[in-house]
C-alpha cells in the first residue's frame, strides 16, 4: 500500500481530503481543509489514520 486517499464528511459533505500520494517521502501527507473548519481536529484525525495504517 503506497497510496493513502481518505475524504473526511460532515453532514453529507466534504469537509477535508487527506492524501500519501501527492507525496513520496514516507509518512508525509497531505491535507485539504476547507475553510471554517476546526483543523486541529482534522490534523488529529490524520495522525490516527497514520498510526491504523503503520501500527
Amino acid at each position: 500500500m503506497l497510496d493513502y486517499e481518505y475524504t473526511i464528511g460532515e453532514d453529507g459533505r466534504k469537509v477535508a481530503e487527506i492524501s500519501k500520494r501527492w507525496f513520496r517521502i514516507a509518512n508525509t501527507y497531505g491535507v485539504q481543509i476547507e475553510p471554517s473548519q476546526n483543523d486541529i481536529l482534522i490534523l488529529a484525525i490524520t495522525v490516527a489514520l497514520d498510526r491504523m495504517a503503520h501500527p
